[in-house]
């Protein structure tokens, strides 16, 4: 009997004896094992034709919403032009930007880009030495642009360097917390070296910095700096004092 079940048929029709004979042996079989009915059911053509389960259908993702950006003249002029755009929207939890803010202080055309990020209201990104994603910084620039800011009437509290805070929940201002400083010190500190006869290209090269950020800082443009900066210019002897 196992020996009549493994033999593999070719495709043929069978007699109606054949038929009633198998039937006979697979109801007898004696440990009724449903593999070897199976076979026989199939050989005999008794098992119903299972169709194939139709494949998935792929799962649909939207693709990623990104800024779209139209193109300016002044653009191409840009310091960060074929830069890593993602130096420029950073993780706003994690990463204060401050590699793109300082790209930003000796960019020729920062402030073309604040004006746009301003006007158009961009809510993403760095532009023109201003996160977008910060109200703070996001309204001082409209406000240097002379764009119309409306203020919350809310409970504010007051930062060690004297920076007001929006939050109450807040102790320490965001330019302390990453790591800024008020750039008024650096400031005194590069006019008397201007006075007593340096060289922006010298106190660049002395703080170690680019000469954009000694133009920047002198021109007074910003409020507050990075603090290893300030401190590196405040570190560079004035050559009149030094000399004493």
């Amino acid at each position: 009997m196992n020996r009549f079940l493994e033999v593999d048929y070719a495709p043929r029709e069978f007699t109606p004896e054949e038929i009633r004979r198998a039937q006979i042996a697979a109801c007898s079989y004696a440990d009724g094992d449903p593999e070897v009915a199976g076979r026989l059911l199939a050989m005999l053509g008794l098992l119903p034709v299972a169709e194939p389960e139709p494949e998935p259908e792929p799962v649909k993702r939207e693709p990623e919403r990104r800024p779209v950006l139209r193109w300016a003249a002044w653009m191409d002029d840009a310091a960060c032009a074929g830069d890593d755009p993602e130096l420029w929207h950073p993780d706003r939890d994690s990463d204060p930007a401050a590699d793109a803010r300082i790209t930003c202080l000796s960019c020729p055309v920062r402030d073309k880009c604040g004006e746009h990020a301003a006007k158009n209201a961009e809510p993403h990104g760095v532009w023109g030495g201003y996160r977008m994603y910060e109200p703070t910084e996001k309204n001082a620039l409209r406000r240097k642009h002379g764009l119309v800011v409306r203020e919350r009437k809310t409970k504010q509290v007051m930062c060690a360097c004297g920076t007001r805070l929006v939050s109450p929940n807040k102790r320490v201002c965001g330019p302390c917390r990453e790591g800024y400083t008020h750039s008024r010190p650096a400031h005194e500190h590069l006019k008397k070296l201007k006075a007593a006869g340096m060289t922006r290209a010298e106190v660049a090269a002395a703080a170690g910095i680019p000469v954009g950020t000694v133009r920047s800082i002198l021109a007074h443009e910003y409020d507050s700096m990075r603090a290893k900066v300030s401190d590196a210019i405040l570190a560079i002897p004035v050559p009149e004092e030094a000399e004493r």
